[in-house]
């Protein structure tokens, strides 16, 4: 069996990624892999890949193929037999000191108090709306957890290629959806493994679908890092042309099936390198990924705003959180269909600085804190 998530040789740094970066050697032969969706399924694992999965790890590692401690800690505990729920079960009581929120979550729905402060938790909050974005990585989701804490919608993994689908999507999309959350589904692409049209046509099959009925998000394309050295560089393997031809082919495909464009998730640096900075897509909604606790910084090229922002990685009960930057009325008329209602960008405190003076709680790791320009 092809381990997940294989780590490959560094191909970023302070300039930004290296979409010329070498493909690390594997047992499976690229086109063999490419050719055979068994293999590709072998390749993701029960977990596959999730929403700045890149991003976290470039965070960690410098490097978006390289897997993260908790990335590597969580398969470990799977290989070893342990269901996702087990494993992130225990993933999450190391985190919080031995609160196990998740697990108590199944016990007493909404009965479970905040966690702890975790010194890698992020309780930073922007002003707009709030909501996270789960996969199989988070398995059951504690969703009065992450109402209590602010989420009002959340975006589910469904799909992956066309060869993985989320375990827990039923439970997850229908759980944020019983909590009273706005909910959608987004696609993991790995577009040198099967064209944009089918991967849009497994995507809808399986979750992908949208209705105007004010509380289902467009159907979101997650294109991003490749995390899997075996399927080739950052960028596929692509050409920017390639990238842009698949992605319009993804897109036109959505629209046919579902009747409403894709939002699309990237990093600035990630879709300027891989699409060769297109401005193909400007009338797409953007899901930007930043992680900062000051705004969401220089946008991918061809958008001037952005309707979603992935801001952290390390927020509470699920980690990943995300802020739409007008109000929940906006959202819901965002939501059904109608593509005129931008989201309007929220000014942010840029008083705030983040910064990384020391190891003050003595986890072996920096802390990251805040302070105004002016001292306070």
């Amino acid at each position: 069996m092809l381990s997940p998530q294989l780590p490959g040789t560094p191909s970023t740094g302070s300039e930004g990624i290296d979409a010329s970066t070498s493909a690390s050697p594997d047992t499976v032969p690229y086109d063999q892999l490419i050719a055979s969706p068994a293999k590709q399924s072998e390749l993701a694992g029960p977990l596959g890949a999730s929403l700045g999965q890149g991003l976290e790890r470039i965070v960690e590692n410098d490097d978006p193929q390289v897997p993260t401690d908790e990335e590597n800690e969580l398969l470990a505990l799977i290989v070893e037999g342990k269901s996702i729920d087990e494993a992130t079960d225990r993933i999450s009581a190391e985190d919080e000191g031995g609160t196990n929120s998740a697990s108590a979550a199944r016990e007493s729905p909404g009965q479970v108090s905040p966690a702890p402060f975790a010194a890698a938790t992020n309780y930073w909050k922007p002003s707009g709306v709030l909501g996270v974005d789960v996969s199989s990585h988070q398995g059951t989701v504690d969703w009065a957890g992450a109402w209590s804490y602010g989420s009002r919608f959340a975006y589910v993994k469904a799909t992956e290629g066309t060869y993985y689908k989320n375990e827990f999507f039923g439970g997850q999309y229908g759980g944020a959806d019983n909590q009273g959350m706005l909910r959608g589904a987004y696609h993991f692409a790995t577009p040198n493994t099967t064209s944009g049209s089918e991967q849009a046509r497994f995507f809808v099959a399986n979750g992908g679908g949208w209705s105007a009925d004010g509380k289902t998000l467009p159907p979101l394309l997650d294109i991003e890092y490749n995390p899997y050295t075996s399927l080739g560089n950052v960028c596929y393997n692509m050409s920017p042309t390639q990238m842009v031809n698949w992605i319009r082919d993804f897109s036109n495909t959505m629209r046919t099936l579902t009747g409403r464009l894709p939002m699309i998730y990237s990093t600035a640096d990630w879709w300027n390198t891989c699409t060769g900075r297109s401005t193909a897509f400007s009338d797409h909604p953007l899901h930007i990924a930043s992680y900062s606790n000051y705004g969401p910084g220089t946008l991918a090229a061809g958008w001037n705003s952005y309707a979603l922002w992935q801001y952290t990685s390390e927020g509470p009960v699920v980690g990943d959180w995300n802020q739409w930057p007008g109000d929940l009325n906006g959202l819901r008329t965002f939501a059904t269909g109608s593509e005129r209602a931008p989201a309007v960008v929220v000014p942010v405190d840029k008083s705030l600085k983040v910064f990384s003076p020391g190891d003050f709680n003595g986890d072996g790791r920096a802390d990251m804190v805040t302070r105004r320009t002016d001292g306070t």
